[in-house]
Parts: structure tokens; C-alpha cells; sequence
């Protein structure tokens, strides 16, 4: 008889305990989402979010210093036997592209644990806070993300034209 009450006691805690912080995750929702200057958040959250031309000159000066690179671990593996002519070329290639996607993916990860924190939910990590620290991750993922493409196509150009 006592074990029972005990038990729904704790279940009534913990019941308490879910409610209190889903009214706490929803004024946080309320506060982004339903707040009277929203539009306005949301405009500023776009425009720092978008690549402007200093992000594509980013993008492709990583791209240009990584290939640039490529060239040049490939030039100093020519006197290496194990490497045929300039194999060593799409070896760093390969390499330095994977780097750049893992880059991308740590700032991602980043982003979401600050979202998760945000909203005090881990289940919102995707959801977007509209923070300009927030847009200016996604602007940073974005140009790594993009090198790593370049440098995706220029290996399998390599590879497949020249047989690199």
C-alpha cells in the first residue's frame, strides 16, 4: 500500500516536472516565432546567412590555396617510387577535401548543440533560433561546404581525365 503511494507520488513529480519544462520550451518558441519583431529578425537572420562576394572570394581562395597545395604534394612525391607520376596530387586532394567536409560537419554540430541550448530541448537542435551568431555559423559552413565541392570535382576531374 505504501510502495504505491510512493510511486504515484514520484509519478506525479515527474509529470510536474515534463510540464514545467514544455511551458518552458514553448515561451521559448513564443519568444522567437510570435514575437512582434519577428519579420524584421527574420530579414536580418537571411542576410547574414547569405554568402555576399568576401564568402565567395573565401570559397575559392580555399579552393585555389588547397589545389595550389595539391601541385605542390604532388611535385614532391614524383621522386617517390611508390607513388606513379602524380598520384600524390589527388592523395591530398582526397585528403584535404575530406578535411573540409569534416570542418563543415563539426561547425553543423556546433550549431545544433547552441539550438539544443537554446531552447533548453534537444528534440529543437534543427530548428532555427534566428540569432545572428546562428546565421553567421551556417555562412561559415556553407563556404567550407562549397570548397569542399570544388575540391570534389577537381579530384574526380583528375582522376578521370587525367588519370592522375
Amino acid at each position: 500500500m505504501k510502495k504505491s503511494k510512493v510511486f504515484k507520488e514520484l509519478r506525479d513529480i515527474d509529470n510536474f516536472t515534463k510540464q514545467q519544462h514544455e511551458k518552458q520550451v514553448d515561451k521559448a518558441i513564443q519568444e522567437v516565432y510570435e514575437s512582434d519583431d519577428f519579420k524584421m529578425n527574420f530579414y536580418e537572420y537571411q542576410q547574414v546567412k547569405k554568402l555576399g562576394w568576401i564568402g565567395w572570394l573565401i570559397v575559392f581562395g580555399l579552393f585555389i590555396i588547397g589545389s595550389l597545395i595539391g601541385v605542390l604534394f604532388g611535385y614532391l612525391t614524383l621522386n617517390i617510387e611508390r607513388f606513379s607520376k602524380w598520384k600524390g596530387i589527388n592523395y591530398f586532394n582526397v585528403l584535404y577535401t575530406a578535411i573540409l567536409f569534416f570542418i563543415g560537419f563539426i561547425i553543423g554540430f556546433v550549431k545544433n548543440r547552441q539550438a539544443t541550448k537554446f531552447f533548453n530541448d534537444r528534440r529543437r537542435r534543427y530548428q532555427k533560433t534566428l540569432e545572428l551568431k546562428e546565421a553567421k555559423l551556417i555562412r561559415i559552413k556553407k563556404m567550407f561546404y562549397l570548397s569542399g565541392f570544388l575540391m570534389l570535382v577537381l579530384t574526380i576531374i583528375l582522376f578521370v581525365v587525367f588519370k592522375i
